[in-house]
């Protein structure tokens, strides 16, 4: 009967191995919903995105996007905000390049949008992130 089961077990690994071996490396994307991380606060004050546009060369990559102020203006207050963001990149598997982008910050005043954009220097710049925080 031991000699039933380490056979089985055997020929389970061995399966498990083969098709371990055969499966493609894991590759974490990032997809289009995911390209965008805007927190709580800045959609509480008004601030919206569009999704960062990713632009890659052979010495790395460039991104951009477009912050937008959607708060009114009132006559005794205006409602500029200041939004904190950094933008991430990743190479065709999904993983972080590194260094990380230091945190940056824009002004953006009611009812208008300001362009924003970051770059990498890296051939294997694939992927871009932008979160956008107050």
């Amino acid at each position: 009967m031991n000699v039933q089961i380490a056979r089985t077990l055997l020929s389970a690994v061995m399966v498990w191995g083969v098709v371990a071996c055969s499966s493609p490396p894991p590759v974490l994307t990032i997809n289009e919903r995911q390209a965008l991380v805007l927190d709580a606060s800045p959609l509480s004050a008004g601030i919206t995105a569009s999704k960062p546009d990713l632009i890659t060369r052979s010495e790395g990559g460039r991104a951009s996007a477009l912050p937008r102020n959607t708060s009114s203006q009132t006559q005794t207050q205006t409602q500029t905000v200041t939004v904190q963001y950094r933008f991430y990149w990743y190479d065709e598997k999904g993983l972080d390049v590194l260094p990380y982008d230091e945190v940056r910050s824009v002004l953006v005043l009611p009812q208008s949008a300001v362009r924003i954009s970051g770059a990498h220097a890296g051939q294997d710049v694939q992927q871009v992130r932008l979160h956008l925080f107050l």
